[in-house]
């Protein structure tokens, strides 16, 4: 995955109220950015629920990693077709909702375009998300195709840790995977970027910067996949929402618009519960 700036960070003092000598952490890299974990419990039982979560960060990279040349998502942008598993197969059903829901903003087909400019080429297909063909058992990809899920694993990470943890019985946990979910612990992040702090519990969010990540012929790393190119208008989005995948996508795709009115009708459909839109000139707009 492209390493992400960091946008929010855990405020001093404010992880999880408590006595300290309860709480766990763990920090470390995954999915291209740094982790931590934290985590108030038992301590012996919090260092096997860690010992699980990691190999579930594991399981997601072997899955989702452009990076890794033996996952699942680099075979297919190989081969054209690999079979599906669990994990994958979820992933590609919570795609296909936020394809919609964001009206095609928020597709994983610009791995094409990615993959082009990142050889000084333009894009060699026009195929996007309507256009992967999903069955029970497997996914492909026409000639020319490429997926990346740059914009949504990382949150998917997060939850999948998350789940972990509760299944171990902790509630009062804080996971950061390069996007933040909260337990019932309320953990305070701040986001310089809005100039104000955000209180999460049993919440999740993130932040997608369309200037974070250039490729050599000058362009974002956010692509509207209308149109194949960088064209979007707001600077910042940053969405809370009930899971970092859902947090995540949306961010991306609202990088890709320049009026507040998809933020409103996501708030509407309960798909997010507050979103900030910051533009090139600084001005802000919170939902």
């Amino acid at each position: 995955m492209i390493g992400r700036r960091r946008f929010l960070t855990i405020t001093a003092g404010a992880l999880i109220a408590g006595p300290a000598a309860s709480a766990t952490r763990w920090q470390g890299r995954a999915m291209g950015a740094y982790a931590e974990i934290d985590l108030r419990g038992d301590k012996r039982i919090a260092r096997h629920a860690l010992t699980s979560a990691r190999a579930v960060l594991q399981q997601v990279e072997d899955e989702f990693s452009i990076y890794r040349q033996h996952s699942r998502i680099s075979r297919l942008n190989r081969a054209g077709v690999v079979p599906l598993s669990q994990m994958f197969a979820d992933l590609l059903r919570r795609i296909s909702g936020l394809h919609e829901a964001t009206g095609g903003r928020f597709d994983p087909t610009v791995g094409a375009d990615w993959a082009a400019w990142s050889k000084g080429q333009t894009i060699a297909t026009d195929r996007r998300w309507s256009d992967v063909r999903i069955s029970a058992d497997s996914v492909a990809l026409y000639p020319g195709m490429a997926l990346t899920f740059n914009g949504i694993a990382q949150g998917y990470a997060t939850d999948a840790v998350a789940r972990v943890l509760r299944s171990f019985g902790f509630r009062d946990v804080v996971v950061n995977i390069g996007e933040y979910w909260a337990g019932t612990g309320s953990a305070r992040i701040a986001a310089p970027h809005l100039g104000r702090v955000l209180s999460l519990r049993e919440q999740a969010v993130a932040t997608s910067d369309r200037l974070a990540t250039r490729f050599t012929n000058g362009r974002s790393h956010i692509i509207d996949p209308a149109a194949g190119r960088d064209r979007g208008f707001y600077r910042y989005a940053t969405v809370v929402a009930d899971d970092a995948a859902t947090a995540d996508g949306l961010s991306t795709a609202l990088c890709l618009t320049g009026t507040p009115e998809l933020a409103r009708r996501l708030l509407d459909q309960g798909l997010a519960r507050q979103i900030s839109l910051v533009a090139p000139d600084g001005s802000t707009v919170s939902i």
